[in-house]
């Protein structure tokens, strides 16, 4: 029987298959034949449309069409995590398959007995080897017909309800490179009451998944020294959780998000210099590519205000509207970027014209301040531009206790997201008093303020925050260093 609707033709769905609602994904090293070969009999022995996605810890050369690929190799941990996070978040199924690339299904509807059983957590299980020498490693201690319990785990399939995943979390990132970690994962969801014993697989499952490594057919991706001092190390994490009883009730699955989130803002009028920036993309050319090079794994957002032609597909573009000074309108725009954008944990915001990366700051910046930008200059510099240019009680008083204090420059503000949250939140409060002072007859002496440089300095007093030459080069230096994490201008 054909069925079209609305002229799209759908296939059956494999028999029992209507509520599945299961993925899975394929962890693969420097193995593409492997890979490919069973990617296609994971797809062919699942029911159309069976979400079957590929994770590439850093092949060389890179795996062709993978779904997600690591640069460089992760190990199995990062690869595990990220493939429940494609699986929850972007497939959205209800029964996860964690798949090793030398393993694949023998029959259709292998999937059956681990979808419909009641355990939250399963796991294809061998005894020992078929060929070569034996591990003597696990015990046989259940078999009730339908399902068999061991005293260990392979962790070649691994199987999970979301349940299990929402409850518990995903490998945990103690374990390094891997080994142990599944182990873990699978005594945190026993201890959470989802399965009836630690390490259970269904009953018959060698005739529904072969595995390459059970018959000897394939050899180790890791180098023996190295996985040796791997297993040695995680052993003693494991055994001492699992003699204590102490496992983590919760483990993050999905790495933390960073962001690079810069204003290209040329619908106003900058009134420090009395002219509109021109929309064009080789404005922010310079810190994209550094972004590109020193912290390739974090997102780069260009909130702008009219359409800028010609910028990478890397860049996530992001219309904004918006009146008024546009030094204050950014900070109304980070803001509501970072309010839209929870999952954003770190965050870089600064100048688009005037920064460059010289290194990844997100595995740098303190969990417990902000870090911002400085220049040479006081805060009450001997110009008096400052002064001059920026008039409220508030300020005066800034300039004449704190004046001898270096200034601090509003092009990068770093850190935790919540962080950087409360400090604009600041920044805006200040703002709107003033304005609400200058449209009161000059209420607290309230009249020019061109740009947000004093505001800034005047909250950041109240921040725990951090600056100097480990954070900006010189500004105005136009210099760069092996040391500095951003170059400012």
């Amino acid at each position: 029987m054909h069925v079209s609707i609305d002229g799209v033709e759908y296939a059956p769905v494999a028999e029992g298959g209507g509520d599945a609602s299961f993925g899975v994904a394929i962890s693969t090293h420097n193995r593409p034949e492997l890979v490919a070969k069973h990617a296609a009999l994971w797809r062919e022995l699942s029911p159309p449309g069976t979400p079957v996605l590929v994770v590439d810890d850093g092949s060389s050369p890179p795996v062709p069409d993978a779904d997600f690929r690591f640069s460089p190799s992760r190990g199995i941990v990062a690869v595990k995590n990220k493939s429940i996070e494609l699986l929850m978040d972007d497939a959205k199924v209800d029964h996860l398959f964690l798949v090793d690339d030398d393993c694949y299904p023998l029959v259709a509807g292998w999937w059956k007995p681990y979808v419909e059983s009641p355990e939250h957590h399963l796991s294809y299980q061998f005894e020992d080897l078929r060929a070569g020498a034996k591990l003597r490693d696990v015990a046989k201690i259940w078999d009730d017909g339908e399902h068999v319990a061991y005293t260990g785990q392979r962790g070649l399939v691994l199987y999970y309800t979301r349940q299990a995943i929402e409850a518990c979390g995903g490998m945990d990132p103690i374990y390094g490179r891997g080994y142990y970690e599944h182990v873990d994962l699978a005594h945190r969801i026993h201890e959470a009451g989802l399965t009836s014993f630690c390490y259970m697989d269904v009953a018959g499952s060698d005739e529904l998944i072969h595995s390459m490594d059970e018959w000897g057919e394939v050899t180790r991706a890791t180098p023996t020294q190295d996985h040796a001092a791997q297993v040695a190390r995680n052993a003693n994490v494991f055994n001492a959780r699992r003699d204590s009883r102490d496992f983590p009730e919760w483990v993050p699955f999905r790495e933390p998000r960073a962001a690079v989130v810069t204003c290209l803002l040329t619908a106003s009028t900058d009134p420090q210099r009395g002219t509109t920036m021109a929309a064009d993309c080789k404005l922010v050319s310079a810190l994209h590519g550094s972004v590109q090079r020193a912290a390739p794994g974090a997102e780069m957002v260009l909130l702008r205000d009219n359409p800028v032609a010609g910028l990478p597909g890397s860049i996530t573009d992001v219309e904004v509207s918006g009146t008024g000074n546009p030094y204050f309108q950014r900070w109304a725009h980070v803001r509501r970027w970072l309010r839209d954008n929870p999952a954003v944990e770190q965050a870089v915001v600064c100048d688009a014209t005037d920064v460059e990366f010289l290194r990844d700051p997100f595995s740098l910046i303190p969990a417990d301040r902000l870090v911002v930008g400085e220049e040479w200059s006081l805060l009450d510099d001997t110009a008096g531009w400052m002064r001059k240019n920026h008039a409220w009680d508030k300020l005066s008083t800034l300039f004449d206790e704190r004046g001898r204090e270096q200034m601090l420059n509003a092009g990068i503000l770093a850190g935790p997201s919540d962080l950087i949250v409360r400090f604009i939140d600041d920044l805006l409060t200040e703002w709107e008093h003033y304005e609400f002072d200058l449209f009161n007859g000059k209420r607290r002496a309230a009249s020019g303020m061109v740009g947000d440089m004093p505001i800034f300095n005047l909250v950041a007093r109240r921040h725990k925050v951090v600056h100097g030459p480990q954070w900006t080069t010189r500004f105005k230096g136009e210099e760069r260093n092996d040391f500095s994490v951003f170059k400012h201008k």
